[in-house]
């Protein structure tokens, strides 16, 4: 499972807040139209983690050509807000690729901080 990491620490209270969301592919399903093209379905388990909701969380899907290690789609799902120790599970599709390579898929995850606020550090990691 990979992990986006974000730390930030209130300077005037010294409490300190974690967004951290997990990501794991859990299915790649590859399609085939019968122009002989063909596309990806990718679902994927996203957990926040850490202590303080995520705002604006970008969570993007990549299928990657297992030879080149190239990306050769991608997609992308917007969540507004992403509460602590919410677990969501995304499925996008279609992601073309070519009939005859092998692929396999990657998320990644990014969002706005948890604070804005003056007086708050944030530390990404």
């Amino acid at each position: 499972m990979g992990d986006d990491i974000t730390r930030s620490y209130d300077l005037f209270t010294g409490r300190a807040e974690t967004i951290v969301l997990g990501h794991r592919v859990t299915a790649l399903k590859k399609h085939l139209r019968t122009d002989i093209s063909c596309y990806h379905g990718v679902t994927g388990m996203v957990t926040n983690t850490g202590d303080a909701p995520g705002r604006n969380a970008v969570i993007r899907f990549m299928l990657i050509d297992d030879e080149t290690e190239m990306i050769r789609s991608a997609g992308t799902t917007l969540v507004p807000r992403f509460l602590a120790g919410e677990t969501t599970i995304f499925t996008i599709d279609p992601l073309p690729g070519d009939r005859d390579r092998e692929y396999h898929a990657e998320i990644g995850g990014a969002y706005d901080y948890p604070m804005n606020r003056v007086g708050v550090h944030i530390e990404k990691t």
